[in-house]
Order: C-alpha cells, then sequence, then structure tokens
C-alpha cells in the first residue's frame, strides 16, 4: 500500500510541477493575448508579436514591439514615437482597415489624403475608374442606394452630433502638415496602398463629401 501510494503520489507532484507550463504556453487557446514583452520573451518576433482585437502592432526604432489602438497608432506617429511601417500593417489586414478607418473620421487627415491624391496621378486614375467612388463625387448618388444628399447627410459638421465627434477627434492633438510624419505617412499610403485607402473611401460619406469641396480634386478627376 505505501508502495501505491508514494508512486502516486509522485505522479501527481509531477503533474503539478508541469501545469504552470501548460498554462503559459497555451494561455491564448483560452482567449488570452500574452503582452508583447511576454511574446518576445518566448522568442516571438517583435514583427510577429500578436495584439488583442481593435489593437495595432508597432515596432518601434529600439526593436521594442507595442500594441496600441488606431488612435494611439497614429498619434504616435504625428509625434515621431514610433515609425509607420506600411509593410508590417499590409501584412495584418484588420488592423490596416481600422488605422484607415480611423484616419477617415478625422477632417484634418482626409484634407491629406485630398492633397495627396490630387497630386497623383495613379491614384487619380483609380478614382476615374471607380464608378461607386464616381457616382458619389458627381452628385448623382450611389449605386441602389438613393441620392448623394442623403449619402452625405452624416458628414462631420452637418449635426451638433457630428461637430461633437469632429471636436473630439481634433483634441487628440495631431499636429499634421504636408512635410510632418504623419503627412509622409498618408503619402505613401496613398502611394502603396490605394486599393485599400479606396474602400475606406467609398465607405466615408464624409470623405465623399469632403473630396466634392475641392477645387483641385474635382478639376481633375471630372476634367
Amino acid at each position: 500500500m505505501k508502495i501505491l501510494y508514494s508512486y502516486y503520489s509522485k505522479n501527481f507532484l509531477a503533474l503539478f510541477a508541469i501545469i504552470p507550463f501548460l498554462l503559459i504556453g497555451t494561455s491564448s487557446s483560452f482567449g488570452e493575448t500574452l503582452s508583447p514583452l511576454e511574446q518576445i520573451k518566448q522568442g516571438v518576433p517583435a514583427n510577429e508579436v500578436a495584439c488583442k482585437e481593435n489593437f495595432v502592432l508597432m515596432v518601434r526604432e529600439s526593436g521594442s514591439a507595442v500594441c496600441l489602438t488606431p488612435a494611439s497608432f497614429l498619434r504616435s506617429i504625428d509625434r515621431g514615437w514610433g515609425v509607420a511601417d506600411l509593410d508590417l500593417l499590409e501584412k495584418n489586414p484588420e488592423q490596416l482597415d481600422s488605422v484607415i478607418a480611423t484616419i477617415m473620421q478625422n477632417r484634418q487627415l482626409r484634407d491629406q489624403i485630398i492633397e495627396r491624391v490630387s497630386e497623383n496621378p495613379q491614384a487619380l486614375e483609380k478614382i476615374k475608374s471607380n464608378e461607386k467612388m464616381m457616382n458619389v463625387l458627381e452628385g448623382k448618388g450611389m449605386v441602389g442606394e438613393g441620392q448623394a444628399g442623403a449619402q452625405m447627410g452624416g458628414m462631420f459638421g452637418s449635426s451638433e452630433a457630428g461637430k461633437q465627434m469632429e471636436q473630439a477627434m481634433s483634441s487628440m492633438g495631431f499636429n499634421m502638415g504636408g512635410d510632418s510624419k504623419m503627412g509622409n505617412m498618408i503619402g505613401k499610403m496613398v502611394d502603396k496602398m490605394m486599393p485599400k485607402m479606396m474602400n475606406g473611401m467609398e465607405n466615408s460619406p464624409s470623405m465623399g463629401a469632403q473630396m466634392r469641396t475641392s477645387d483641385n480634386l474635382m478639376g481633375k478627376l471630372l476634367k
């Protein structure tokens, strides 16, 4: 009896000893995502770190990895706290989509896209060949979705809620300019990711309305 007790006791002790390692190795299977630092300690390369849903991966010049909200990601680039690695963003389509959606919510950033598109012949051609986008810009409305006026009904500034949303976005503290870090990132996104940017533009009534007010852009698109 003592022998059996001793045998099982040793096996239970061995099992309890490895449980912590099992839990660490499978934490993600329980819906938990380890922090970037913990992942790197386990040997995950910085550019392969997994972020929680709705967060964006940024690898800083120091080689450290952080997971940020899309707004914080853009603010970090704007202030020089991080690097806009577009290749890394392209490897994470959901993260890229969330960054583009956040850009589309900010009037100043939309202005920069319009400015960059206006001076980019390839981008202009892509918009010209996009029937959905051109219908909105020409005031025809989207196919099967009512008139342009209705499409633009929710644009920033057209309602008290819209004004409040724009003020909230502006309060994030962006310090943009055509030659700023953010401006450079926008320019690269227009050059490199026009199909993705186009998708964001199509789904932003505010962007469509704002583009229509640009004489420079519309003059080039409709000539």
